[in-house]
């Protein structure tokens, strides 16, 4: 039985909520992570975006690796990252992920799960939003 999980992005960190997104659709759920813009990466500012820019500027323009600008790319992008996208199965757990910015129309009503576990407490200052990163590195 297949179902859908709805899970909220707001204030959430990337690496856990992209982690319970992979094995949520290795085990055959279609999952849907909304707010992606507002997902946190933890650590030092300077690093974090010395690190997306490496990732951005490695590889030539023509040949790859081609790394996402966008919010909704990055987070999609570490989901893949934690699925074995290469194999049959990890394919289509991989069709199975939705990443959107904001909430769209037709799932305003649905509710959505941002369990205490996967969300930043903010007691150190030392994070960056998805939002942010993206804008750095030249995305929208």
């Amino acid at each position: 039985m297949m179902s859908r999980v709805f899970i909220d992005g707001n204030n959430g960190v990337l690496g856990r909520v992209a982690a319970r997104a992979a094995k949520s659709a290795l085990e055959g759920n279609h999952v849907f992570i909304f707010n992606a813009e507002k997902l946190v990466v933890s650590g030092d500012k300077t690093y974090l975006l010395n690190r997306y820019l490496d990732r951005i500027h490695r590889g030539e323009s023509v040949h790859g690796p081609f790394f996402p600008k966008t919010s909704k790319g990055i987070v999609k992008r570490t989901v893949r990252g934690m699925l074995p996208y290469k194999s049959g199965k990890g394919r289509q757990a991989f069709k199975r992920v939705k990443v959107y910015e904001g909430v769209p129309e037709q799932f305003s009503n649905e509710k959505l799960e941002l369990p205490s576990k996967l969300k930043e407490d903010f007691k150190t200052k030392k994070y960056l939003r998805i939002k942010n990163i993206s804008q750095r590195i030249g995305g929208k």
